[in-house]
Parts: C-alpha cells; structure tokens; sequence
C-alpha cells in the first residue's frame, strides 16, 4: 500500500512540475499501470485522470470528462431570469450586474470586519452543528498587496485574504464558507494526507463540498441575514437578501459558463458571456484563462461539483454526508456509486 502511495506521489510531483525532461507519454504509461494496480477506487480514479490529463498534454484530444470523472450537469433555465429579475434597472444585464458589485463592494477595513464575523458565525455552526472540537480554529488575515492579483491563501492555520484585489459581498460569502467551514481548511485537518493535483476527480467532489457545506450549515435565508447584520456591523447599507439572491443564480449559472468554455472553438464568445452578464473586463479573463484546457477541465469541475454532491447527500444524509466529506478523500465515481446502492 504505501509503494502505491509512494508511487502515485512521485507521478503527482513529476505533472505538477513539469521540467524539461517531463514525458507526458512515460508518465501516462505509468499512472495506467499504477491504476491496473490501485487497492481502492480514489487511488484508481486519481490515477486514470492522470494518465488522461499527461495523454492530453503529450498531443492527444482532451477528455475533459475523463480528467474530472463527470460530465457537464444539464442547465438551469431559470438561473438567468433569477439573476434578471434580482438586478435592479433596465439596462444589459453586464452592465447591472457590475453596478451590483460596486453597490456592494468592501474597503480594506471593512473586509476585515465583515469576514472577522462571517468566519465568527461558520466557525460556531461548525461547532455546534458537527460537534467539532476547538482546536480547529482557523486564524484569518487581511492583507494589501495591490502588485498582485490572488484573493485567498490558505494555510493550514491561516486563511489570508489581498485587501487590495478588490472585493464585494459575493466573493467574500463564497470564499469563507469555501475556505474555512466547512471547507478546504476542516477538510486538510481531517483527512489523511495525499499529494494532491489539479483538476482532478477529488477536485470535483471539493468544488461540490465547497458550495454545498455551508447551505448544510446555514440555508439561503439565515445566511441573508447574517449578511445584513454583518454589514451594519461595518456601517454598510445593503440588502442581505438581495445579495444571497444573486449570489445563488450566479452559482447556478456556472454550468452554462462551462457549457461556453466547452463549445471552444466557437463564434461569438464575447456575446454569450455578455449574455450570461459577463462585461468586457471579465470576457477577456475569462478566454484568456480558457486557452488553457486544463482550465476548461476547471470549470466543468466546479459546474458539476455542486449538483453531484447535493444529489449524492440527498441518498446518504445531510451531517453524515458531510462528516464523509471532510473525512474522506472522495472523488464521483464513489458518490455515483453510493447513489446506485441506494437506489438498488
């Protein structure tokens, strides 16, 4: 067991960083063969992701389904209408939507209040609700580096956040839950250490646990309010409800993103995203990020990731679910599994 995990770490260590005598080919060959030879189906799923992403690189045609063992979740219809109908005024949905995050935008010390309380707030639910003991604290930190783009760091005790990437209540009510609790943070503490590789399967089940572990602690309209109350706290007019609101049909738009990236080569890019309510700013992000497949690969993780997970907790329980996923090392070929037995 542990030369499979010994092995597995020197192919991980070998794609990631990719010198100049990197043979994607040898390196497939190998995961294929460690992958004939894993003791559990993480290990098995890990591995034949691998030696797809290596094939890709060597000049094969991406599986991007292969890479993150899913394939894209079908689309929310009603996700555009929601995020139309939450934006208020008349004007292109870009246009509304970005007047939304400067409406909603948070200075240096008011992101330091707001996501000192929001990280109060989940760390005691997590407590409370999953009977965590206290020593899983996470300690956070706010930082001004306007040289450079990040938004988060995570250490294993520290969560640090770049006051100077700009910030709005979005990004900051995804990127606590996702990064502290119940999130990456609890998830490093308690699992058992594995080298880890990016996009994978286990990505996709991380990117589900991300979105879906605080809706587990804490549902839409309690979080609203936690909101509103954080932003009085930091003298900030704003509605939590509204926030939330938009805030969720963004998220449900993630598959039609993915649903773009995927279409590449394709005609008018420019004008879907601006449909989906992408400005100009965030299309040419969003391309330039996209001429990279292993970023495509990303971003059907990150669509299929949530759906995946709520459906799989729908068969196994909401705690135990969650204990499974901050305990575990998963990836979707074992939820869909779960999800066949329970059906059977």
């Amino acid at each position: 067991m542990d030369d499979l995990r010994d092995r597995y770490a020197r192919l991980v260590a070998a794609f990631g960083a990719r010198s100049e005598a990197f043979d994607p080919d040898q390196l497939a060959a190998d995961a294929e063969s460690l992958a004939a030879e894993a003791d559990s189906t993480w290990l098995r799923s890990q591995t034949r992701a691998l030696a797809a992403a290596s094939r890709a690189i060597g000049g094969a045609e991406w599986d991007f389904e292969a890479i993150v063992d899913v394939s894209l979740p079908p689309l929310d219809p009603t996700a555009l209408a929601r995020l139309n109908e939450q934006l208020p005024g008349a004007g292109p949905l870009a246009e509304r939507r970005a007047a939304h995050d400067v409406a909603t935008s948070l200075t240096p010390d008011a992101l330091r209040s707001a996501a000192e309380e929001l990280l109060r707030v989940f760390r005691r639910r997590a407590v409370e609700d999953l009977e965590l003991p206290i020593d899983h604290a996470l300690a956070l930190a706010v930082v001004e580096r306007p040289a450079e783009a990040w938004h988060v760091r995570l250490a294993p005790a520290v969560l640090t956040l770049n006051a100077s990437a700009g910030w709005t209540a979005d990004r900051l009510i995804r990127a606590i839950p996702a990064n502290a609790y119940p999130g990456r943070h609890l998830s490093r503490l308690m699992r058992l250490p594995a080298p880890e590789w990016s996009p994978s399967p286990e990505m996709t089940v991380d990117c589900g646990l991300a979105a879906v572990g605080r809706e587990i602690l804490m549902a839409d309209h309690e979080l609203a309010h936690e909101i509103e109350r954080i932003g009085r706290l930091s003298g900030l007019r704003w509605s939590g409800e509204r926030i939330v609101a938009v805030s969720r049909a963004r998220a449900d738009l993630a598959p039609m993103f993915a649903a773009v990236a995927h279409g590449l080569p394709f005609q008018d890019v420019r004008r879907e995203l601006f449909v989906l309510g992408a400005d100009a700013q965030r299309s040419e992000a969003l391309i330039t990020r996209w001429r990279d497949p292993l970023e495509r690969a990303r971003s059907l993780a990150r669509a299929a990731g949530p759906p995946l997970v709520r459906s799989w907790l729908a068969t196994t329980g909401q705690t135990t679910g969650l204990q499974r996923l901050l305990a575990e090392r998963l990836v979707p070929t074992i939820l869909r599994a779960d999800m066949v037995d329970a059906a059977g």
